[in-house]
């Protein structure tokens, strides 16, 4: 159901305001985050009963725009010094669009950009659904690449700093 009221939204609709205890945000603010929170923790219980379970297939390719959210990405810190180079992480789903993971001065930008649009340090490549355990922290980056799940190429030490990025270790 969630995501049939996510599909059934007009593009005039997104913007609208919803209301949530914390403050006013808009209607696609709220599906995002009740479609990450539903997704993640649906996954969180099943795969304690079935460690094959996957994050939901055909929610977990909306999941990146959540990430995208500047209210949301706000939250993610690095252990970056200021005195750090930046890097930037690109994520090819497989698809036109991936995503910008970029590094500067403690903090974390992410973007949805056509994946030949900009430039990278390193760049992995794995599922939308590989992904949202990526970058909640229940799997780690280096986990994911030895069991195959995810491919990298370019620089080899953002294993540990996207590990860093998203697990606070």
């Amino acid at each position: 159901r969630l995501l049939d009221g996510f599909n059934s939204c007009q593009d005039n609709q997104w913007h609208l305001p919803a209301y949530h205890p914390v403050n006013w945000v808009s209607v696609q603010g709220i599906l995002l985050w009740t479609l990450f929170e539903s997704t993640i923790h649906a996954w969180d219980a099943l795969n304690a009963v079935d460690e094959k379970y996957l994050v939901d297939e055909g929610l977990a390719p909306l999941l990146p725009e959540y990430f995208c959210d500047k209210l949301i990405n706000r939250w993610f810190k690095t252990t970056d010094s200021t005195e750090s180079p930046s890097q930037t992480l690109a994520v090819n789903f497989g698809t036109l669009n991936g995503l910008r993971i970029a590094s500067v001065i403690g903090k974390l930008d992410i973007e949805e950009l056509p994946i030949n649009s900009f430039d990278s340090d390193a760049e992995i490549h794995t599922s939308p659904s590989e992904f949202a355990l990526l970058i909640t922290g229940r799997k780690s980056l280096s986990k994911s690449i030895e069991d195959t799940s995810t491919q990298l190429t370019g620089n080899q030490s953002h294993v540990d700093s996207f590990s860093r990025w998203f697990t606070g270790s």
